[in-house]
């Protein structure tokens, strides 16, 4: 602790002239640092997926939509599900 007390005595006492560049390190500093910090914790990035209802389901015919393993309608609204992102009714009508 008293290292710490010693090194901002050492830097409060110094001329105003040679205190500029430790100033300005240090805002760059914290800038980037605010900066890297927003990046890496954006959790909005890369979570929009588009649905297949909206991709491929307009561009194959009712035959090859009935051949998939998980055809569109096996479930009655079962593609559509509550999550963090928002209900199933965002992008088209709820079939029950």
């Amino acid at each position: 602790m008293a290292a710490i007390i010693d090194t901002v005595r050492r830097l409060v006492a110094t001329p105003p002239e040679s205190q500029w560049p430790i100033i300005a390190v240090g805002v760059v500093g914290t800038v980037a640092a605010v900066r890297l910090a927003h990046l890496a914790l954006d959790r909005r990035t890369g979570q929009d997926v588009p649905s297949a209802r909206a991709t491929l389901l307009p561009k194959i015919s009712k035959e090859e939509a009935s051949a998939l393993p998980y055809p569109p309608d096996a479930l009655p609204g079962g593609r559509y599900v509550d999550s963090p992102v928002g209900d199933g009714q965002a992008h088209g009508k709820r079939q029950d």
